[in-house]
């Protein structure tokens, strides 16, 4: 998934980290799948028409296909020039633009984070088991703070 989070954001300029955000907070990475109750579709959750409109004939529920049509969405939403602007017409609620930020900032911030754009299987319990697999044990500094993001984000 990262390579595809790369691809968006060199071709529309969002950044990576906001898209794995959108991706984790719509359907943990596209581990969640079927068409929602409002009948958003797809690891990105676009609406069809939406889909029409920015999906350039892609698969909405191919990964890569829906993360190009969210940057090429978030693009045209003027993300470059007002990003909560931009994630508030992806989706509607003032909590759902905290939560992307939320997301987003630790995404970019924590390379045992950023695990979990890689794998979407990961999330969050196994985060821990994969960022030691990596990276090694953690100090107590190091898993209060990994801890204390996981909490934070996970009640916003």
């Amino acid at each position: 998934l990262l390579g595809y989070y790369r691809e968006a954001e060199a071709a529309t300029g969002v950044p990576w980290n906001y898209l794995a955000a959108i991706n984790l907070i719509e359907t943990r990475f596209g581990s969640i799948a079927g068409t929602s109750t409002a009948g958003a579709q797809g690891p990105m959750q676009f609406m069809p028409a939406t889909w029409a409109a920015y999906g350039q004939g892609g698969d909405v529920t191919a990964p890569r296909d829906a993360i190009m049509g969210a940057g090429r969405y978030l693009a045209a939403s003027g993300f470059a020039t007002n990003p909560d602007r931009a994630i508030f017409a992806y989706n509607n609620a003032t909590q759902y633009v905290r939560a992307v930020q939320d997301f987003a900032a630790v995404l970019a911030a924590d390379p045992a984070t950023k695990a979990l754009a890689t794998n979407p299987q990961m999330f969050p319990d196994a985060a821990m088991q994969q960022r030691l697999r990596v990276f090694g044990p953690l100090s107590p500094e190091e898993e209060a703070r990994f801890d204390e993001r996981f909490a934070r984000i996970s009640q916003a």
